[in-house]
């Protein structure tokens, strides 16, 4: 009896995803594996078959993905990413005061809630005759909707 011993290296298959975003800079997940790189990038000797991937930048929506890698190709992917938005109830007491909110080119009037606000900073002024202009800036942060409500306070005489 003799033994034959026998080594085979085994390659594995192959094949390389492009992936780019608007806005750049998204993070790029692979089968949730954080692969440490932000769009555009090239992502070369995963194995073929289907994947699944993921993109993620600050202050817009998660992407998912599924995609099937070839051998020995590059495969594109190229996504918009929407902004998250936030929404806010304005209320004032008196009502009826003109809600301006700075970089939206609207003016509203109290009560109401506005839905498409983009997140970040945001300037808003409420306005009502007989009364002091209530000018604020908040933050808008993701998931988080707000309720904001105003006792205006009235012109004296002197004002």
């Amino acid at each position: 009896d003799q033994v034959t011993e026998v080594q085979v290296n085994l390659v594995q298959i192959t094949g390389s995803l492009y992936f780019s975003t608007n806005p750049e800079g998204a993070a790029i997940f692979i089968d949730n594996l954080d692969t440490g790189l932000t769009t555009p990038a090239t992502i070369t000797d995963i194995p073929i078959g289907q994947h699944i991937y993921t993109l993620r930048i600050d202050n817009y929506s998660e992407y998912t993905g599924t995609i099937n890698v070839l051998e020995g190709s590059i495969t594109n992917i190229e996504d918009v990413l929407i902004p998250m938005e936030g929404c806010i109830s304005f209320e004032s007491y008196p009502s009826g005061a003109e809600l301006i909110i700075e970089g939206i080119g609207r003016t509203l009037v109290t009560p109401t809630t506005v839905c498409d606000l983009p997140l970040g900073k945001l300037e808003y002024h409420l306005k009502l005759h007989g009364y002091k202009t209530f000018n604020v800036c908040i933050t808008l942060v993701p998931g988080h909707g707000e309720n904001i409500s105003h006792n205006l306070v009235a012109k004296t005489d002197e004002e």
